[in-house]
């Protein structure tokens, strides 16, 4: 094996065939076309931009002539772990083997996704909108002040006035910019994962196997560190929590509860009925999307209600769960798909341009192939509803 071959042989070639795929692209050349210039059949250059066969120095240096590109490009890739920050967790501290193991596989999994969902974005010519606003600097405010004052300009910025928000994923993708994953294989010590690139932008993965109440607290969480701490990796615990993280907490809680808004709430309830009942504190919940807890505890801040109200009604027999039954209340809306709806439209707009075939769409959407067409199919009738 010569120099150049050892130097390929090192390379990913998966990465190295998203890269002649896009320079190709760039220059409107069919594989067709491409695989003439290196003297080979169409199916070897369509596996050579798979990554399912290694190309050769030779045909490389052909290629890079013909896209007009220095080969250099080619040859210098970088891993993709390096791409990122290091990660964020939130959960406690002190982990064992096992879910040490169980966190590293699934920070590999959102580094991945998040870099085909770039590479889409890149083979397609369809950057991700990136509304990041500079970090905000800590100062010297309280983290709770920090983390309301942050909360009530981003919801200016955004303009989300003082209401409930009720699809948070979908306004901090298409909003803001951030690649949102739900992961089922998430411990479920931990809520969240969070990375972070230059190029690719604030990445979060959620712990699906968790209520969507819970999902949203810690979605808002995870946005509280990407404005704050956008490039610091810390494990967050639970108990103890450093000044970040209770910054991102109130973030969190002014974020998805603001104070106007609360109380506007709260008092248009009690001067329906001269009272504000235990049925109210529920469905006051499922309005702003968020638990009973986490409302109770809002509302015992702004002396609304006494304190430990929630725990009296609950030592007398009442039951949360039966009260959303009686008042009818449904599951709380949210996109709880493992990959973001355009990471799936780029897909099949990928697989329609023949930029991919069958296989690898069904890997790019982690599904098995024999369900790749009836997802291509259900992803094609939403591309025709928002045209």
């Amino acid at each position: 094996m010569n120099e150049a071959e050892k130097i390929i042989a090192l390379l990913d070639s998966e990465q190295l065939g998203w890269k002649l795929r896009l320079e190709r692209n760039k220059r409107d050349m069919t594989q067709e076309e491409a695989a003439q210039i290196i003297g080979v059949s169409r199916t070897t250059m369509v596996a050579i931009e798979k990554g399912e066969r290694r190309i050769r120095p030779d045909e490389l240096l052909k290629l890079s002539i013909a896209y007009e590109q220095d080969i250099n490009k080619f040859l210098e890739q970088p891993r993709v772990e390096n791409l990122f920050s290091d990660p964020q967790f939130r959960g406690p501290i002190g982990l064992d083997e096992k879910v040490a193991s169980e966190i590293e596989v699934c920070v590999d999994e959102l580094r991945r996704l998040s870099y085909n969902y770039y590479e889409l974005e890149r083979l397609l010519d369809e950057p991700q909108l990136k509304r990041f606003p500079s970090e905000y600097q800590l100062g010297r405010l309280r983290p709770s002040e920090l983390g309301e004052q942050i909360a009530i300009d981003e919801r200016q910025r955004l303009g989300l006035g003082d209401g409930p928000i009720p699809e948070l994923r979908k306004i901090l993708a298409r909003e803001v910019g951030l690649r949102i994953y739900y992961l089922s294989g998430v411990p479920s010590e931990y809520s969240a994962i969070y990375l972070y690139s230059d190029e690719i932008g604030g990445c979060i993965a959620v712990n699906g196997r968790h209520p969507e109440s819970r999902c949203r607290f810690t979605l808002a969480h995870e946005y509280g560190h990407f404005l704050t701490s956008r490039m610091k990796n810390n494990v967050y615990s639970y108990p103890g929590r450093s000044t970040s993280e209770r910054i991102a907490d109130q973030f969190a809680v002014h974020f998805l509860m603001p104070s106007t808004g609360i109380v506007r709430r709260f008092k248009a309830k009690r001067n329906l009925k001269k009272q504000f009942t235990p049925y109210d504190l529920v469905d006051m919940a499922h309005y702003f999307g968020v638990s009973v807890e986490a409302l109770s505890y809002r509302l015992e801040d702004l002396r609304l209600i006494g304190t430990g109200v929630l725990e009296d009604l609950k030592d007398k027999g009442f039951k949360v769960s039966e009260a959303r039954k009686k008042l009818g209340l449904e599951e709380l809306l949210a996109s709880r798909q493992r990959l973001p709806v355009r990471h799936q439209l780029l897909a099949s707009q990928a697989l329609e341009a023949g930029h991919i075939g069958e296989s690898e769409f069904a890997n790019l959407l982690q599904v098995e192939r024999v369900q790749a067409r009836a997802a291509y199919n259900v992803l094609r009738e939403q591309t025709e509803m928002i045209e």
